[in-house]
């Protein structure tokens, strides 16, 4: 009798998922920095990340059938995304400060950790805001992402800012 179930319940599928797309994303980081360097390294993972971003973005709200009015539907959309890509150990809060004012407070960044495990706080540049900025081209409203701290001063906390222009 074989002792491998046959299958993961979706909550399983959804952490080995994410787990192995930040396994890939850190590998790959490594990758490039080892073959190119890491101002290289650096300049490709941003211009990913903002396309990513998008892409995450966008596929969220077409499966999701979202549509965006106001803030509200902003800040929904991005803790959706946030529970679907960030792990677990992840931990954040958002909060709408105003109609057009979005902040997000990284309390443990998951990203840091592992850079922080690698030594490589003073050669990496944290991409969220990049991610986000492509998070921002999905929605389809004009808006600015921005961060309160670089990788190397964090510490594995910072806060990112949506602002939009509702016009």
């Amino acid at each position: 009798m074989c002792s491998i179930r046959a299958e993961l319940k979706p909550a399983e599928r959804g952490k080995l998922l994410r787990d192995l797309w930040v396994a890939h994303d850190g590998r790959w980081f490594l990758k490039a920095a080892e073959e190119l360097g890491f101002d290289t390294a650096n300049r490709l993972n941003q211009a990913v990340l903002i396309s990513m971003g998008k892409k995450e973005a966008k596929e969220l709200m077409t499966r999701t059938g979202a549509q965006i009015a106001d803030i509200g539907d902003i800040k929904s959309i991005i803790e959706m995304g946030g529970e679907l890509y960030w792990p677990e150990e992840h931990k954040y809060e958002i909060e709408i400060v105003n109609d057009s004012l979005i902040v997000g407070r990284i309390l443990q960044c998951y990203v840091w950790n592992n850079v922080n495990k690698a030594g490589g706080l003073s050669y990496y540049r944290c991409a969220a805001v990049t991610r986000f900025r492509g998070w921002v081209e999905a929605f389809g409203v004009p808006g600015e992402v921005t961060g309160s701290k670089e990788v190397d001063e964090c510490n594995g906390s910072c806060e990112i800012s949506w602002m939009f222009d509702w016009q």
